[in-house]
């Protein structure tokens, strides 16, 4: 006798008009991300993962304009404004 204690590896098929509809482990619906469990960790995860990536992406934009900028009015003002920069500030 054998016995076989784990996990089923798949699920069984589901067809819609004789096509094979896949299976996942979360659905996205009206923006909200459920799992099988019907909790929200799928979701605060992915909302996470993405405000990371805007933040990441923000903090690039940020630096390299102004480090453009400084560069750019740097290279492109006269030496005669560079030496009289005190007295404008």
């Amino acid at each position: 006798m054998t016995l076989f204690i784990g996990k089923l590896s798949r699920g069984p098929v589901v067809r819609w008009n004789s096509q094979p509809i896949e299976r996942t482990t979360s659905l996205k619906y009206l923006g909200v991300i459920l799992d099988e469990k019907l909790n929200w960790i799928s979701h605060i995860q992915e909302q996470g993962a993405k405000a990371v990536s805007q933040y990441q992406q923000l903090c690039c934009n940020s630096r390299t304009k102004m480090g453009a900028k400084s560069k750019t009015q740097r290279d492109t003002l006269p030496n005669s404004y560079k030496e009289d920069a005190p007295l404008w500030v």
